[in-house]
């Protein structure tokens, strides 16, 4: 598998105008082949970073990402919006997955 954690620092005042763009590209990523996940969010703590983190089945998927035209076209606008990004990509050769289960609203814990 392949991750990628990104950082966009926007222009200040420019998160609302941005997240349209992120919305779309967001959709049309997650058509992608391979793609497992694609999320772009606004920090809760600064006004001005957007958050990014993807999944993709292989390496091979995410390289294919990067040369889509739908990609290339959000990277040609990110000036538009952003002063720098930061993208870290981590291959995991092993994903352990763990998961939580919630009492059911009416149901009694003891």
């Amino acid at each position: 598998m392949q991750f990628t954690i990104g950082w966009l620092r926007l222009i200040p005042g420019r998160r609302e105008a941005f997240i349209p763009e992120a919305r779309a590209h967001q959709v049309a990523c997650r058509r992608e082949r391979g793609c497992l996940f694609f999320e772009w969010h606004p920090s809760s703590t600064d006004p001005d970073m957007m958050l990014l983190i993807e999944g993709w089945e292989t390496p091979a998927h995410h390289k294919a990402h990067l040369t889509a035209p739908h990609h290339l076209a959000l990277v040609e606008k990110a000036g538009d919006y952003a002063v720098w990004g930061r993208f870290e990509e981590i291959e995991a050769k092993n994903v352990v997955t763990h998961g939580l289960e919630f009492l059911e609203q009416d149901e009694d814990p003891e």
